[in-house]
């Protein structure tokens, strides 16, 4: 979602026998105003074992949803003992996790759900960001410029 020039919003569980959990990052956009913008789409999708799946960016290219800002989001699923490696470009030098279940180490440290990290250029080396779960997880990965 996009306020543009002002929206209304709340959310609310509408199950009255399941829990929700929602997590919520909110993106400061590249220019103020504009019209209001929402996109929705099934995050099942999304749901590749052992992969970083791209599903948001700032320019919408191959189906991703639009945003307004130069960064690119990525849904990431690994299987507990696996690891994935992801190239950081030059043009989106910062990268941000978020943790939604499970723990990833990346470098000396352990990850868990709900952690969050910024990663700064040690982390990341020549050789891209390097996670090894060491336990089932999902996170979201923003590259960001």
């Amino acid at each position: 979602m996009s306020a543009g020039s002002g929206v209304m919003h709340s959310g609310s569980n509408l199950s009255a026998t399941e829990p929700a959990h929602l997590l919520q990052t909110w993106i400061t956009p590249d220019q103020q105003g504009g019209d209001p913008a929402y996109a929705d789409m099934d995050t099942n999708a999304l749901k590749q074992r052992n992969a970083l799946t791209w599903f948001a960016s700032g320019n919408g290219r191959d189906g991703s949803v639009k945003m307004r800002q130069n960064a690119e989001i990525y849904f990431g699923q690994i299987s507990a003992d696996r690891s994935i490696t992801h190239d950081i470009t030059s043009s989106l030098p910062h990268a941000w996790i978020q943790m939604i279940k499970g723990s990833l180490k990346r470098g000396n440290s352990t990850l868990h759900a709900g952690d969050r990290a910024s990663l700064d250029d040690a982390a990341i080396n020549n050789t891209g960001l390097h996670l090894l779960a060491e336990s089932d997880s999902e996170f979201l990965l923003f590259l960001l410029a």
